[in-house]
């Protein structure tokens, strides 16, 4: 059996053993599964108004209690666990048996995923029930739901799993995890109506992953005439290029961004000038820095002087620009992650977007964060990149395409 069957058997085997622990601790079955069915019963008992044509608040809450149930099984649930099983030695007990690390996380996730749907379920089910809530009949709504619960599970996992090392100890877990995610169920609208928030509240919420997949999951479950109230249509950016134009500039983007500089690393590896054209070494990424800097100076000088081009391309172009020059003068003192750094370049532009304009960006959202907790967790289990280099390279990456917007 190769490793990568092993490792998966193996998670799948950690992954029942981790429903069976799970089970037998009964405060967290009640609190994971039915504390959201609770809270639907209160506020629906409560709340039994009709807040737009054919909206219960009922079928407004169910949608957000389900999107909010992936961050409670997802990202607390094992930004608590992981922290208390560091202190208890199960972490270090299980290095020293054949499991490998990608097994232990496959079978966290596996839970995840399993209690999701049961959650889910019983939500469906007691809300049908008692408070009479619509479901979907249209086949391409459930095809929404569905990729929208599997993606979010999936980056509600991964974004627990990198923040299990913030709390300190297992027992102050729940202290530092339980606060953010209640204050973001307020801010992200689960609890109200969203549009009946402050603006700075909504501009808040919108940094984080919960208010996109709330709206995701009222585009399913609430009709096309009150997602009116929601979102809003917004021209495109490129409305009015050429299929020609739009090639020409694709183009552009791909020579400078990524052919030019590859094959720049290639000649100098070549030519003896580094040692390898992973860039492992702080040394070998100096000439690689400027001249890739150059490729990107040139093409966002192209874009800026060209009449009617779109901001939010010159805006990119000079974030990464900025994010390659920071990268080059950091590299004086550690090896910072270049993956992150153009993650958070790209994160950070998307956010920048969906808060200046009403298009629905929530699964674009969605995407770029699962990628970059790939990518970054990725990087971490390789030993490429020590953690704080990881959150440099994001952090740097986001400053300077937040720097780039103001300038544009």
């Amino acid at each position: 059996m190769n490793s990568l069957a092993a490792t998966i058997r193996i998670g799948l085997l950690r992954s029942g053993l981790e429903l069976k622990q799970f089970l037998r601790q009964r405060e967290s079955v009640v609190f994971t599964l039915f504390f959201p069915v609770i809270l639907l019963f209160i506020f629906g008992t409560v709340f039994k108004d009709t807040i737009a044509p054919g909206v219960t608040f009922s079928q407004y809450f169910v949608a957000g209690m389900i999107a909010s149930g992936l961050v409670n099984t997802g990202f607390q649930q094992l930004a608590i666990t992981i922290p208390m099983e560091r202190d208890d030695g199960t972490l270090k007990r299980l290095r020293g048996t054949p499991m490998s690390v990608s097994s232990y996380f496959i079978g966290k996730a596996l839970l995840v995923t399993f209690l999701m749907i049961i959650q889910t379920a019983l939500l469906l089910f007691f809300g049908s029930v008692v408070f009479d809530l619509n479901l979907p009949t249209q086949t391409n709504l459930w095809w929404n739901f569905t990729w929208l619960v599997l993606l979010g599970s999936a980056c509600s996992t991964i974004l627990g799993i990198a923040f299990s090392i913030v709390p300190k100890s297992g027992r102050g877990a729940s202290a530092v995890v339980s606060p953010i995610v209640i204050i973001l169920q307020f801010f992200s609208g689960v609890f109200f109506v969203f549009t009946s928030l402050p603006s700075w509240m909504q501009q808040f919420a919108a940094l984080f992953p919960l208010k996109w997949l709330t709206q995701g999951m009222r585009s399913v479950f609430l009709p096309d005439d009150f997602m009116l109230f929601l979102l809003y249509v917004h021209p495109i950016h490129f409305l009015g290029y050429t299929s020609r134009e739009r090639l020409l500039i694709l183009l552009q983007a791909v020579s400078m961004f990524s052919f030019f500089p590859l094959v720049t690393v290639g000649l100098l590896k070549a030519l003896g000038f580094i040692s390898s054209i992973q860039l492992r070494e702080q040394k070998d990424r100096i000439i690689p820095l400027v001249a890739s800097g150059i490729w990107y100076f040139w093409i966002w000088y192209v874009w800026k002087n060209m009449p009617g081009h779109a901001v939010v391309a010159i805006q990119y172009a000079l974030g990464i620009w900025l994010s390659s020059i920071a990268a080059l003068m950091l590299n004086t003192r550690f090896k910072i992650s270049l993956h992150t750094l153009a993650l958070g370049v790209t994160l950070c532009l998307l956010v920048q977007m969906a808060l200046r304009e009403s298009l629905y960006y929530g699964s674009w959202l969605s995407i770029a964060l699962l990628i970059t907790g790939l990518v970054s967790s990725a990087r971490l289990y390789l030993d490429a990149h020590r953690p704080r280099e990881i959150y440099w390279g994001l952090f740097i990456g986001a400053l300077s395409v937040f720097i780039a917007g103001y300038f544009v």
